[in-house]
């Protein structure tokens, strides 16, 4: 097997500097989901990161100034003519007018991939939604990448005014909801694998938006180990794992979370079918 082989095969686990225990919160590559967590976790789901659009009214409400102020059209245009990198670049979290996390948590709509993906007849279903906005900021080799989706989604996002998740982390929206998911199973203190100057936190001493604002790394989990949530780098989805079934079945039971819960056939990429990955795979090593 090849260094980038085995690289893309390595197991993903975060290691507890102070107890020295590793915690997997990433599988495998190119292999059943569920077959690399067996022993380990009993369900997982792949759970999308939300796109969403900003409301004028509670933008209004709980920001005390006017939406056009905050962000302003940079010009007029029209489909596809005026389609432009700079354009493009207005719709991503490196742009310096992408909203800020609490803009995001009080004053905009989420918006599911199923909902985008309705929007345009280019798109089939949230496998083009992940191909589209991964092929938007680079992050897929150059025999992976789907341009046309990824203009798609742009003009999309033009025409009917939202904007992309931020990658690397847990929206916002996700954030507070998970509180409420946490709190419902009885769960009152969480970890977060690194990047947080809090890296404990405990839910019985904050509430929703702070929870929501103290949960900055993309990865956490629960003290019994119970649930673990792990997030995939440039790819705007995370999984959820944990260690009893009827855990997973009581979250989906009572919260709208989008995404896919894993069967035995489920495999990363998520999006592509094995035959569909070995015959890009292919294409890339003739590059």
């Amino acid at each position: 097997m090849s260094e980038k082989e085995l690289f893309m095969n390595r197991l993903f686990e975060y290691k507890n500097e102070q107890t020295g225990e590793k915690i997997k919160y990433f599988p495998k590559y190119n292999r059943s989901i569920l077959e690399d967590c067996r022993g380990i976790y009993e369900s997982c789901f792949i759970l999308f990161q939300p796109f969403f659009g900003i409301s004028e009214e509670k933008y209004v409400m709980n920001f005390k100034t006017e939406i056009k102020d905050r962000f302003p059209p940079i010009r007029d245009f029209t489909f596809p003519s005026d389609y432009d990198d700079e354009l493009l670049k207005y719709r991503y979290s490196y742009n310096d007018n992408y909203p800020k996390d609490d803009e995001i948590l009080l004053a905009s709509n989420s918006l599911e991939w199923q909902e985008i993906a309705k929007l345009s007849k280019v798109f089939k279903d949230p496998r083009d939604i992940q191909q589209a906005i991964v092929t938007s900021i680079g992050a897929y080799r150059p025999a992976f990448q789907k341009p046309h989706l990824a203009k798609e989604l742009h003009l999309m996002s033009w025409k009917h005014n939202f904007w992309f998740p931020k990658e690397n982390c847990i929206s916002p929206l996700l954030r507070s909801k998970f509180y409420n998911v946490l709190r419902h199973l009885g769960i009152d203190k969480v970890s977060q694998f690194y990047g947080s100057p809090t890296p404990e936190l405990n839910l019985n001493k904050m509430n929703a938006h702070e929870f929501s604002e103290k949960l900055v790394s993309p990865h956490f989990y629960t003290q019994d180990k119970e649930i673990v949530l792990g997030t995939a780098r440039e790819k705007f989805y995370s999984i959820i794992y944990t260690k009893k079934a009827e855990t997973m079945s009581s979250i989906l039971d009572n919260f709208d979370l989008e995404g896919i819960l894993c069967t035995e056939d489920t495999q990363l990429p998520w999006d592509l079918s094995q035959d569909e990955y070995a015959t890009l795979i292919g294409k890339e090593r003739k590059f």
